[in-house]
């Protein structure tokens, strides 16, 4: 069936347009999806790219594997009771 995109998608684009994963953002985006746009000077801050994820109440997310990485680290630790 492939992947289901609707105008009430929120995708954040912080992904430059030089890594293959850009692909997906521009699929969205052409299938309808509303896109954000993290800033070149934002996207090594995972405070800012956490923001804008809950400000926009982003949908869909594409990382490069470092970017993920840093901002699964920033996320603190949930109690496991």
């Amino acid at each position: 069936t492939g992947l289901q995109v609707s105008m009430h998608e929120v995708a954040l684009w912080q992904t430059s347009v030089s890594f293959d994963v850009a692909t997906m953002n521009y699929y969205m985006e052409l299938a309808g999806a509303q896109t954000v746009i993290v800033g070149e000077t934002q996207d090594q801050d995972p405070a800012c790219i956490s923001a804008r994820i809950a400000m926009n109440k982003v949908t869909t997310l594409f990382f490069v594997p470092s970017h993920i990485s840093l901002l699964c680290a920033s996320v603190p630790a949930l109690p496991l009771s």
